[in-house]
């Protein structure tokens, strides 16, 4: 994936071409307002001073508010990923900035008007959703025959499970799980044939729980819906090690990076991370090690950009399909012991 200001700054000359004197550019994105994850801002001036320094132009990792630093000519950016709840736009280099906080609580709407191809005032107002707004009819008719097809295949059985593989409060993202060790272990299960000593997988990708019960192939779409794939990496040690450092500790502005793993033990202290062992044994800096990971993350995802030295191969398995295997297996889940993988010490 290329950088999106760098796209931006290509792409944006050649619609604002297309459209004309008259017309604009608006960008729809998914690159998250740095600070605000899971809260409500209002764009005032002090609030775009703060996020334009936490995001600044030019970034390979930048959110919107990078994108409409780096880029001149988009009148609007209609953006998404932090699930913050924009209650008023953020106006930077004279682009707005909004987003609708997240699972559809609310429908943001912006009216521009438009003059000379200039936006010459907006009103912009956030719409609780609820039963009072009524789908489209045809397109529900539409999408509900799909529904149903899809429906019969996602609600079929693939296991069952005694055990609550519980995820309150997106804990992944924050401890170490068992719905975590479910994910890491179906991969080292499935890979074990490659030589994998590790399994990285970043919190923010599971979604979801797995209540006891009965367990659908729609139960693990919703755990890991986002089709990633299974990535086996050969990388130095010393990255591997940088990657752990990264992954291991807490990272309030972008919590998704923390590490659920498989094959690894430490221990978070203020002072960092310690007593890494790989496999029980210390990770030489200068040693090629074999582990299993995601696409997004092997590709840099959740700033994990050292993971992007290493030498790649994508399996093609993806990763909801890896882990109902490994349910399918292993079912009846009477018992699944928790056994902690790391601690953390504080201060």
């Amino acid at each position: 994936f290329l950088s999106p200001d760098t796209v931006a700054q290509q792409y944006v000359p050649e619609l604002q071409k297309m459209v004309g004197p008259d017309g604009i550019v608006i960008a729809l994105t998914h690159l998250g307002i740095f600070g605000y994850s899971e809260e409500s801002v209002a764009g005032s001036p002090s609030v775009v001073s703060k996020i334009e320094k936490l995001d600044p132009p030019n970034s390979p990792y930048g959110g919107s508010v990078s994108l409409a630093q780096s880029v001149s000519g988009l009148a609007a950016i209609l953006d998404g990923h932090s699930h913050t709840t924009v209650t008023s736009p953020l106006d930077v280099n004279g682009t707005l900035i909004i987003q609708a906080g997240s699972y559809s609580k609310y429908i943001a709407r912006l009216d521009l008007i438009v003059e000379n191809g200039r936006v010459t005032n907006y009103t912009y107002k956030l719409i609780t959703v609820s039963k009072d707004i009524k789908p489209d009819e045809a397109v529900n008719d539409l999408l509900t025959a799909y529904q149903l097809v899809g429906s019969k295949k996602l609600n079929e059985p693939i296991g069952f499970s005694k055990v609550d593989f519980a995820n309150a409060n997106d804990s992944p993202r924050k401890s170490d799980t068992l719905i975590g060790h479910l994910i890491t272990d179906a991969v080292a299960w499935k890979f074990q044939s490659m030589g994998v000593q590790a399994v990285f997988m970043n919190g923010g990708g599971i979604r979801a729980p797995i209540p006891a019960g009965t367990i659908t192939y729609k139960t693990v779409l919703t755990v890991l819906p986002f089709g990633n794939t299974v990535v086996i990496l050969k990388i130095k040690g010393s990255d591997l090690l940088k990657a752990i450092q990264w992954g291991a500790v807490a990272h309030p502005e972008d919590t998704g990076a923390r590490l659920n793993e498989w094959g690894l033990t430490y221990t978070v202290t203020p002072d960092g991370v310690k007593d890494i062992l790989l496999q029980g044994k210390q990770i030489d800096p200068d040693e090629i090690y074999t582990i299993a990971t995601n696409d997004y993350m092997a590709n840099g995802g959740d700033n994990y950009s050292m993971l992007k030295n290493a030498q790649s191969y994508n399996t093609g398995y993806v990763l909801a399909d890896v882990v109902k295997e490994y349910i399918q297996s292993i079912s009846p889940i009477d018992a699944y012991p928790f056994t902690p993988r790391w601690t953390e010490v504080k201060q």
